[in-house]
């Protein structure tokens, strides 16, 4: 399968060096696209780590989770001013060149900045190193931040109402170009996916959408945890009833536990043999991480025999869970300090069952056949990621009355997203390479020097020769130090290209050996005065552009070899008449 328009841009974008927000509707292929950076970055030697701020939707993009990459220390509140200093996290992020975020609009406003800071602080320790680039991927019309309402005071008291990751002003110094896939990848039918696209954006287009008997056996997505448990208990007493081997465990519990802690875990956990069970935790084995499905094959007293959907068969034990308590403290330097305290444990097999999920859970998944029951929809973008999982109106099994009032959009994203739309007029637009956390524009400012970066820095990106066109990249390299550092760059590589080959390679390899006269002396790229020449630059062009690029340099290719047999015919012509 092959990028669409949008998706070529993007990469392109993304292969020219630029940090980058890469977003768009429910089925663009996001995902799709990042696999595609990631075989790119391993063809071309570069080394990427993948990251998402839940366990399944890292499984989904085959990545790790962000607490596991940063090891922020806490899955609770962070505090603004602590940057983490542990060795092997800034060892292993000084090895990396590319660092991919998905699902973004689910990342809290503390943690992107942490994520920010620590990336800030591997840069200031070692700027010599290698730069990194920030790929952050997902759709802030989807589901939102998860802020607890036992945190929701302390939060409010440290972030106020900065919630997403894009309300930081960490978001504006990592320089992050938006940029949004147009086509949908998931759906075809047309009405549908217009219907779909309005929900996103706040408006009640339900006229597609209707409710009908669920399938049995299609996975159901809820509103809320209780909904999934009913349907999960109900497969289960179908197993019992056939006989099939059973057993309770009841969970281990020490300290103080609120009401809110068995989101995360089942006090009293039913299995029997061929239940299918969701796992919660990442295992440090690798045998499953937290959202893999699996179905039970054992049962003893300490331990569950689950066979992954993997392949993998484990042998799952009991978890601790630890729950903290936040409260802000004043010090004595009179500084407001975030403190935190274990109030209590939880001991419990890392399972569910897993006949059903929550919407929440189901982000990122597409389905072919899917119940969605929308009777609980409660929040900010639920509606449009339930009835955007599925790939067909016919495979789509609706419960509940569809109510105009459950399509509710935060106004904040739709006024993020507007203003990134009026700087737009294509929201797929290129808005060019950047190499971030660069602090210092290149030394090197040489008039002459500057002068030829900014000349082949024009040719690549407009080449139009058009007035106002040189007037706004000149504006453009002045106001930004990184489109100077590009000019420079282009500066650099192509006197690189002026070199013999026994210069540019010390063994001899390349092409054949040519004098300066056999050059022509343009401002730009060489232009060889044969077809091979021809042949052979565009070769070259095609392991290093853009495929809009290779493009140009075929169609060029033509007019020159129409071009050159007119003449021919021309000349054939006048000697035939002589």
């Amino acid at each position: 399968m092959g990028l669409t328009k949008s998706q070529k841009k993007a990469f392109q974008s993304i292969t020219s060096g630029a940090n980058l927000f890469l977003t768009g509707k429910g089925g663009t292929g996001k995902s799709f696209v990042i696999d595609q950076v990631k075989d790119w970055c391993t063809l071309n030697g570069l080394t990427y780590l993948v990251c998402a701020p839940t366990g399944i939707a890292a499984l989904n993009v085959g990545g790790t989770t962000i607490h596991k990459v940063f090891k922020p220390g806490s899955i609770g509140i962070l505090e603004p001013a602590k940057i983490p200093v542990d060795p092997q996290v800034r060892k292993r992020l000084e090895k990396v060149d590319v660092i991919i975020i998905d699902e973004i609009s689910m990342c809290r406003a503390d943690l992107f900045q942490y994520v920010a800071k620590v990336l800030f602080a591997v840069w200031k320790k070692k700027p010599q190193s290698k730069r990194k680039q920030l790929i952050v991927v997902g759709d802030f019309y989807q589901l939102s931040p998860v802020i607890g309402a036992g945190e929701a005071k302390a939060y409010e008291e440290l972030y106020g109402n900065m919630v997403y990751a894009f309300q930081t002003p960490e978001w504006g110094m990592l320089g992050l170009e938006t940029f949004e896939l147009q086509e949908s990848m998931r759906q075809e039918d047309r009405k549908f996916i217009a219907a779909l696209d309005n929900i996103r954006e706040g408006v009640a287009d339900l006229s597609v959408f209707q409710a009908s008997e669920p399938d049995p056996k299609a996975i159901t997505i809820c509103g809320k945890n209780a909904e999934a448990d009913e349907i999960n208990q109900r497969n289960l007493n179908l197993l019992i009833a056939n006989k099939r081997k059973k057993r309770n465990y009841r969970c281990d519990v020490s300290g103080h536990v609120v009401e809110s802690d068995y989101r995360r875990v089942d006090q009293e956990l039913s299995l029997a043999v061929g239940a299918r069970v969701i796992m919660m935790t990442n295992d440090q084995d690798k045998r499953w991480v937290n959202g893999s499905f699996g179905t039970v094959t054992g049962l003893s007293d300490n331990a569950v025999s689950v066979q992954i959907d993997n392949g993998k068969v484990a042998e799952v034990e009991r978890y601790k869970w630890e729950f903290e308590e936040s409260r802000i403290v004043t010090g004595k330097d009179g500084q407001k300090h975030l403190e935190k305290d274990v109030r209590a444990t939880i001991r419990q097999f890392p399972m569910r069952l897993g006949w059903a999920t929550t919407i929440h859970k189901s982000q990122g998944q597409t389905y072919t056949a899917v119940n969605v029951d929308i009777r609980s929809i409660f929040c900010k973008g639920q509606l449009y990621v339930a009835l955007s999982r599925c790939r067909t109106l016919d495979g789509m099994h609706i419960i509940g009355e569809i109510d105009p009032e459950k399509v509710i959009v935060d106004d904040v994203v739709k006024q993020f997203m507007q203003k990134f739309h009026e700087h737009h007029e294509n929201p797929a637009d290129l808005t060019g390479p950047r190499f971030p956390f660069e602090e210092q524009v290149a030394s090197n400012t040489d008039t002459d020097r500057y002068q030829d970066g900014w000349d082949d820095g024009y040719e690549v990106g407009y080449g139009d020769g058009d007035a106002a066109a040189q007037e706004r990249y000149r504006e453009m390299v002045a106001a930004d130090p990184a489109v100077k550092m590009v000019s420079a760059r282009v500066a650099r590589e192509r006197e690189k290209d002026m070199l013999p080959p026994e210069q540019r390679n010390p063994k001899g390899a390349g092409r054949p050996k040519k004098e300066k006269a056999d050059l022509h002396p343009t401002k730009a790229i060489r232009v060889p005065e044969s077809v091979a020449g021809i042949l052979k630059e565009m070769g070259d062009m095609a392991k290093t552009y853009p495929v809009e690029w290779i493009d140009g340099a075929f169609n060029a290719f033509n007019e020159y070899i129409s071009q050159k047999l007119d003449e021919q015919a021309d000349k054939f012509e006048n000697e035939h008449n002589k």
